[in-house]
């Protein structure tokens, strides 16, 4: 019997500790960015397989406006990277 309450006591005791421990609650985080952040409207990721990255700046001048050199010109480059 003794035993028996023991025991009783004992899961009593823990399970009242696994219940405190799913109570606490996370800290806010506050943001330093300002409410509307100004993000792009499309995002586009080019990887060109089997062209060699100089070929990029080799025939700039072939390419117009609107294509290759308003990516070279405005984007982001990565040269010389090994995947």
């Amino acid at each position: 019997m003794r035993k028996f309450q023991f025991l009783l006591i004992a899961f009593g005791f823990l399970s009242s500790i696994s219940v405190a421990q799913q109570k606490k609650t996370k800290p806010k985080l506050i943001s330093t960015y300002p409410a509307e952040v100004n993000r792009p409207k499309l995002v586009v990721g080019l990887v060109v397989d089997q062209m060699r990255w100089d070929y990029l700046y080799r025939y700039y001048n072939r390419y117009t406006n609107g294509g290759f050199k308003r990516l070279i010109n405005e984007g982001f480059s990565a040269e010389n990277t090994y995947i």
